[in-house]
């Protein structure tokens, strides 16, 4: 297979299910973009349990889980991904190495502020936005840290 070094394509983010055999391990295959003005889809991706595969024209990675938000990617690129479902990915791409899941989740423990929530880390629309998803992230944070040992 042959890929062009520039990948070109619409401005902005699309998604498309997959085949029906893939449905139980995919959730979706996507493109996207940032124009050069950092529009319009220029926000942090928020963290939502899946893995995905991503080509941006110059290198193949793997992105997720995150335990926190992460930006959408650099201006001008035009990335093509692949959407594992929440637990599907390793099935595919082996394990994650260990080390990495303890990184994050040290990172995620540092995260906690003094009044014990975690802080968004996006722009809020309202200060009561602010408050209801601060209380969502720490309940999200919460369940990521128990669901790994690190509280009880």
């Amino acid at each position: 297979m042959v890929v062009a070094p520039e990948l070109t394509g619409p401005t902005g983010y699309l998604e498309w299910t997959t085949q029906a055999s893939l449905r139980r391990y995919v959730a979706c295959c996507w493109t996207g973009s940032i124009d050069a003005c950092g529009s319009p889809s220029a926000e942090p991706v928020l963290p939502d349990g899946c893995m995905d595969i991503i080509w941006d024209g110059r290198r193949l990675f793997v992105a997720g889980p995150d335990t926190g938000p992460a930006p959408a990617g650099e201006e001008g690129l035009f990335y093509v991904g692949m959407r594992f479902r929440p637990g599907m990915a390793p099935l595919f791409l082996g394990p994650l190495d260990p080390s990495v899941v303890e990184a994050h989740l040290d990172a995620l423990e540092a995260a906690q502020a003094e009044d014990g929530g975690w802080p968004i880390t996006w722009e809020s629309l309202s200060s009561a936005a602010e408050a209801e998803c601060r209380g969502v992230e720490t309940l999200r944070a919460l369940r990521v840290l128990r669901a790994f040992g690190r509280i009880g």
